[in-house]
């Protein structure tokens, strides 16, 4: 027989279990009833089209150039974060990526911005979220499981260290996790998905709604009855005035490389370019196999140096014309690392300048043909070529050898030619790709004008050194010369200017073939004036080869002042904006 004591225990125990069971029960059925109603306000139909709308409106500003600069690489300037690296970014009207603008430059700073088209789409996008009643714009990568593991079930930040925000690399990934709700950060943990490829647009609506359910009466201020500003007057009632807020998000598809100006040229396929490789030149060929503009008047115009960074506002009075010489394959930046790039020359010459000049005490005043830095075998430092500098410093708005506004222009550093009075800014430097320039000269113990152009483009590009002489031809020393310099702005070569004719006899078997009345002047040639090349005449210490009027190729003393067409390669996320490269439309770029 049990005992009644025990009995009694038991039934006690038996009746919290079930209590307990029944309180689970409830509390999960709450748990489904708020999920239920969570999910109606991530899903409502009406908040679902404005998404869609916005998105198609968004995708018509420079979305594509605003998502790569946040959620792209991480870029720093030595240990100084610039940009990139985001795992999410908070979306902002105003931010003059989305209408072609440099980061740097606020859209209240371009004249007259209201009134172009991009001005019209800021003032659209605006209006857009007011209408709409956005709260908040993210934008993620599609998979936002690293997001989510740096929030909480209870729509906090984790504490976890892999989103520890004293940590910079973490405050660069997750800053705008700060400026979200726990409602947002609720909707954001409920995200699925691992597409590659592909963005999230995620939107936050807020909207003041009445709760008809919720009222009071008036209450009398200033002897007049009145409902509080938490309610509306409804029909003489009271009704409370509820925020709202309301989630939805849609994919975006990541841009590909299509608009990228390499990708542009080397998808043209037209008569205007042309391969110098083995197929169409045959033993004057070159080893790269470059894809190069060829012919009298190709479209390869192209904007540079533009005072402006709207595309509606680039001009021929805004913009300098350059043109592009071609997609030069195996060219080495100054990482050494190995890609194809597209090389650029300016339309118009800069002015006439010196290649190099010196001291009666140096070479006799006559300047030295070597291109970059290097020394003599006496350990003496030699600083380049007074061009190379004045390119690469005064020209880039560094104003170095200029102080006084003038430029080389003789023998004994005659110092007398007025610098350009327009230099590359800062835009558009951003865009110039440093590279490792090949320097060769021609060997001193081959007549030049025996080699084709095939051989002259190798000699460029190889490891002969130029020597130095007293005057009287007799070597007195040799010069520890680099036949390589890492810069950014250069000269043309010789080669250049042979294979824009486009015609396998005018390059070789000499280069005397070039001169022939049968081969006309191409596009790079069109001025009768004497134009420097980067190619150092290697019999002697004070000549660069020079393209003369008429096409005749000459060694010419470096003092002179010749013509002077900057040329550089562009860095390969340089876009398209807009343009065909006619010359009533040239190319429009950014990056």
């Amino acid at each position: 027989m049990k005992n009644k004591g025990f009995v009694f225990v038991e039934t006690i125990v038996v009746i919290v279990i079930l209590s307990l069971g029944l309180v689970m029960v409830y509390q999960s059925f709450v748990n489904v009833l708020s999920n239920n109603k969570r999910r109606a306000s991530y899903n409502d139909i009406s908040y679902i089209y404005r998404t869609y709308y916005i998105e198609d409106f968004l995708t018509n500003l420079n979305l594509e150039d605003y998502i790569d600069y946040y959620l792209g690489p991480e870029v720093r300037d030595g240990d100084k974060y610039v940009h990139g690296g985001k795992k999410v970014q908070v979306f902002s009207c105003n931010n003059p990526i989305l209408y072609n603008i440099d980061a740097n430059i606020s859209v209240k700073d371009v004249p007259e911005f209201s009134k172009t088209n991009e001005g019209v789409k800021l003032s659209f996008c605006e209006q857009l979220r007011s209408t709409f009643k956005v709260k908040n714009i993210y934008i993620t990568n599609y998979n936002v499981n690293d997001i989510k593991k740096c929030t909480t079930r209870a729509g906090k930040l984790s504490s976890d260290n892999s989103c520890n925000m004293s940590l910079e690399a973490n405050r660069i990934k997750f800053d705008a996790l700060n400026q979200m709700t726990p409602s947002m950060i609720y909707y954001l943990r409920t995200l699925s998905g691992t597409e590659d490829n592909t963005y999230r647009l995620i939107i936050e609506y807020e909207e003041e709604v009445i709760d008809a359910d919720k009222t009071i009466t008036k209450v009398k201020k200033n002897g007049v009855l009145k409902c509080p500003s938490a309610y509306q007057d409804v029909g003489g009632i009271c009704q409370k005035k509820v925020t709202k807020r309301y989630y939805s998000n849609v994919a975006l598809v990541k841009k590909d490389s299509s608009s990228a100006l390499i990708t542009k040229i080397l998808g043209l396929g037209t008569p205007d370019l042309k391969y110098d490789g083995s197929d169409t030149y045959g033993d004057f060929r070159t080893s790269d196999n470059n894809l190069r503009y060829i012919g009298t008047d190709p479209k390869n115009y192209i904007y540079f140096n533009c005072t402006t960074t709207v595309a509606d506002q680039m001009n021929d009075s805004t913009c300098e014309k350059w043109r592009i010489v071609g997609v030069f394959n195996n060219v080495e930046d100054d990482k050494y690392n190995k890609d194809s790039r597209v090389k650029i020359i300016r339309a118009e010459p800069l002015g006439d300048y010196a290649w190099d000049t010196s001291l009666i005490t140096e070479n006799g005043g006559k300047g030295y043909n070597q291109w970059g830095e290097a020394t003599d075998t006496d350990g003496n430092q030699y600083t380049g070529a007074d061009l190379m500098r004045e390119l690469n410093t005064d020209y880039l708005g560094n104003i170095t050898i200029g102080t006084d506004g003038k430029w080389f222009n003789g023998s004994y550093n005659q110092k007398d030619a007025r610098m350009p009075t327009k230099i590359i800014n800062e835009t558009y430097e951003k865009m110039i790709q440093p590279v490792n320039w090949s320097v060769g000269a021609t060997p001193s113990s081959e007549n030049y004008t025996k080699i084709s152009f095939g051989t002259m483009y190798n000699h460029e590009r190889s490891i002969n050194l130029g020597y130095e002489y007293n005057g009287t031809g007799s070597r007195i020393k040799d010069l520890n010369r680099n036949a390589s310099w890492i810069g950014k702005i250069a000269l043309p070569y010789l080669s250049d200017f042979a294979y824009a004719q486009g015609d396998i006899n005018c390059l070789g078997p000499t280069l005397s073939a070039y001169v022939k009345t049968s081969c006309p002047k191409s596009w790079l040639n069109e001025r009768d004036v004497l134009k420097w090349v980067l190619t150092p005449y290697g019999s002697n210490t004070d000549n660069s080869l020079g393209l003369t009027i008429n096409k005749r190729i000459l060694p010419t003393s470096i003092i002179e002042d010749d013509s002077v067409y900057p040329t550089l390669y562009l860095k390969n996320d340089v876009r398209v904006i807009g343009g065909d490269g006619s010359s009533q439309f040239p190319y429009k770029i950014k990056r």
